[in-house]
């Protein structure tokens, strides 16, 4: 639902509750994170050895695949929504960039990295094992996987009502306060508990950073955790 009425400010929000983003100046935040991304994953020689094939997990409307394209041979864009897609696809025509509903029919083992962000916060947090779990599966040994997730919210006024309200008052509050056509959960983890989750999925080196900052109510935290050689 969000898709459909502005894909761009639903992939990217920055914590407005409006965004009337013009196309070049979303996708140049994408490249100037992804820059930062693989100059931190560089830093950390945690710099895939292969780079024919990245995986954008959660896509959106392609914020982040053509910046990724640029440092790999071939680029999918991974997104649910068929909206979401559709917007991608009309962003992109590069033979070297395709997009899919699911990482399905993805051969194990064939990924160099995946990337994720603004994502996985609005997972259950019951499913963060099993999405990491097919994250090693797909990736190569020695691939690499760069997220982000919240690490808590900040002490402004929506922070503290993320802290101190109930789930069900917050998504009421986002679709009859806000205005939202449908609620956007959000979920948040400390880092030390984030990185045994991904140990648990086979991940057997994850760092976390301080990234880009892009919403004033949250804090972020950015994780680049390498596959272990013969794991899951």
């Amino acid at each position: 639902m969000l898709a459909r009425e502005d894909p761009y400010w639903t992939s990217l929000t920055s914590g407005k509750r409006r965004m009337a983003w013009k196309l070049n100046e979303f996708l140049a935040t994408g490249q100037r994170e992804v820059v930062w991304a693989l100059d931190s994953a560089k830093a950390f020689d945690l710099y895939p050895p292969s780079r024919a094939l990245a995986l954008d997990f959660g896509c959106g409307p392609g914020r982040l695949t053509g910046a990724l394209a640029q440092s790999f041979d071939r680029v999918v864009g991974v997104d649910i929504s068929p909206s979401m897609l559709d917007s991608a696809r009309k962003n992109y025509a590069s033979e070297r960039i395709s997009f899919a509903q699911s990482t399905r029919d993805i051969e194990s083992g064939s990924v160099d990295l995946i990337y994720s962000t603004f994502v996985l916060q609005h997972f259950p947090k019951t499913a963060l094992v099993t999405t990491f779990e097919e994250f090693a599966r797909l990736l190569a040994d020695g691939g690499l996987l760069i997220f982000q997730y919240p690490e808590e919210p900040r002490w402004t006024l929506p922070g503290i009502a993320f802290k101190a309200l109930p789930t069900s008052f917050m998504n009421a509050a986002q679709r009859y306060i806000a205005g939202f056509p449908e609620a956007m959960p959000m979920n948040w983890m400390k880092p030390q508990k984030m990185i045994t989750v991904t140990a648990q999925a086979g991940f057997g080196v994850c760092k976390s950073v301080s990234g880009p900052r892009y919403s004033p109510n949250w804090k972020d935290t950015w994780y680049l955790c390498a596959k272990e050689a013969g794991g899951r």
